[in-house]
């Protein structure tokens, strides 16, 4: 408990959560959090708190600063009162959550830093609201200047990666949560939008597969991009792909970027891997072809197909 972070933190309070709920039958307690020096942080962030422990704040009772945000709960449902009261579409309101998120970690509504988190949060958020069935998601992070580093952590208790894609046709025969997890990073895949799938060329936010490859390439090219659901993982950074074990009922992603890593040209970026993934998704039998969608633009503002 000497260095905690915000990945770290939601997926270990929902294990020990998940395991109190299972097991009610079994004694709980806590020792040394009182007493280890480390252990305070994570109390004001609400760690504690989220999996029945009485010390630190409540989850969402920290009110944040420019180097971190607390652990936040955040039902679902809330986006769609947003809709039922302001109008608009859900998609347009994520946009508005991920900007207002992304601009207290990069303290600032321009540059790159901004405008990759903003983008990232977003795609995340989405893939949460139209595939996961959950009732609400977890969100926690942390910017650390001295180490050029931020790190974003969301999760959900939602069906999984695996239970999302097997409602495609072609993807019916996954046989594990890994095998799922391959298939999600690549470009036009989705259990939502296939082959026989109505495609509503007025609706920028009908999902076209590519949010999470996307934001998967982004994150492994100027940090690391971590997603796991039941019992497996795969990390990503740069030309390297590590899988491993997991243990966790729904979906958990870590994004971390580098701040004295990230390109000017983040639009440019964003284009290039575009073209990279139209490239590949033509060769896969899978996938969507020539899917036009909010994930390919960068800030998310839908008119006749560009970027305003």
């Amino acid at each position: 408990m000497n260095r905690v972070e915000p990945f770290g933190m939601l997926v270990a309070s929902r294990a020990v959560s998940m395991f109190r709920a299972e097991n009610i039958d079994v004694p709980f307690r806590a020792l040394n959090y009182e007493s280890t020096d480390g252990c305070s942080y994570a109390a004001h962030v609400g760690f504690f708190k989220t999996f029945g422990l009485k010390f630190g704040k409540d989850v969402g009772e920290a009110f944040g600063s420019s180097d971190y945000i607390p652990i936040k709960s955040c039902p679902i449902s809330e986006l769609h009162d947003e809709v039922e009261t302001h109008g608009g579409r859900v998609g347009d309101h994520i946009i508005t959550q991920s900007r207002s998120l992304a601009k207290v970690l990069a303290r600032s509504e321009t540059g790159p830093l901004y405008e990759m988190l903003a983008y990232c949060i977003r795609e995340i958020l989405r893939n949460i609201v139209e595939h996961s069935k959950a009732l609400s998601y977890e969100f926690c992070a942390q910017y650390w200047p001295s180490k050029h580093k931020v790190e974003v952590a969301i999760l959900d208790r939602g069906i999984g990666v695996k239970n999302t894609l097997t409602a495609h046709p072609k993807l019916r025969a996954l046989k594990s949560h890994r095998e799922a997890l391959n298939w999600s990073l690549l470009p036009g895949i989705s259990g939502k939008t296939y082959e026989g799938i109505h495609i509503d060329p007025s609706n920028p936010f009908q999902n076209s597969g590519f949010g999470l490859f996307l934001t998967s390439q982004l994150c492994r090219r100027h940090g690391t991009f971590l997603i796991g659901s039941y019992d497996a993982a795969l990390g990503l950074r740069k030309k390297e792909t590590h899988p491993f074990t997991f243990g966790f009922s729904g979906t958990a992603v870590r994004l971390v970027l580098r701040t004295n890593e990230l390109p000017q040209d983040v639009e440019g970026l964003l284009r290039e891997i575009i073209r990279e993934g139209d490239e590949l998704a033509s060769q896969l039998p899978e996938a969507i072809k020539g899917a036009n969608s909010a994930s390919k633009l960068l800030r998310g503002e839908y008119s006749s197909g560009t970027d305003a």
